[in-house]
């Protein structure tokens, strides 16, 4: 197992981190020039794998620094710190999709006519299948390194390419 203070570790999330920046900007320019909700779903959910990859990093940092003024108040030392990020990285996942899943259960019980076709421009497919390709090759370097953040970050990473690519399916 990987400890937080090894390089892999710090490089893995450094990945995931430059990943979801790109990711989270190339959907912001196609969600302020499309009216889709698919769009826009998966923007939100771009911010909050942006937002998991701060957390597992302030995390790893946090157990990395030692500093003997604290060594008192954490006398099993800062370990313990991993798990917790990678609870509220949880709790933060599974709202998205409770939220992402009242949102289509809303969509299905509402008049059929009030529903308009949504046409997404060519860029906007390139912008939402290159998730998939980005978050594979995510999920490929994360997935070999034995640490829980960035086995949590490779988790979510596949669930993204899984879900992205069943939700592009339908531009094609």
């Amino acid at each position: 197992m990987e400890n937080e203070t090894s390089p892999i570790v710090n490089f893995a999330i450094f990945i995931n981190f430059a990943a979801n920046v790109f990711l989270l900007i190339a959907k912001l320019i196609v969600a302020l020039t499309s009216s889709s909700l698919s769009v826009l779903a998966s923007l939100v959910d771009s911010l909050l794998d942006f937002l998991s990859t701060v957390i597992i990093y302030a995390v790893a940092r946090m157990i990395a620094h030692r500093d003997w003024r604290t060594q008192y108040q954490f006398p099993v030392g800062k370990a313990r710190l991993e798990p917790l990020g990678v609870l509220i990285f949880s709790v933060i996942m599974i709202v998205s999709f409770t939220q992402v899943c009242l949102e289509a259960i809303q969509r299905l019980v509402e008049d059929v006519e009030t529903h308009s076709i949504v046409t997404l421009s060519t860029q906007g497919i390139i912008i939402l299948l290159s998730t998939v390709v980005v978050k594979f090759g995510c999920w490929l370097w994360c997935r070999s390194i034995k640490n829980s953040g960035v086995q949590a970050l490779s988790q979510d990473a596949m669930n993204d390419v899984v879900f992205k690519y069943l939700s592009s399916q339908r531009y094609n």
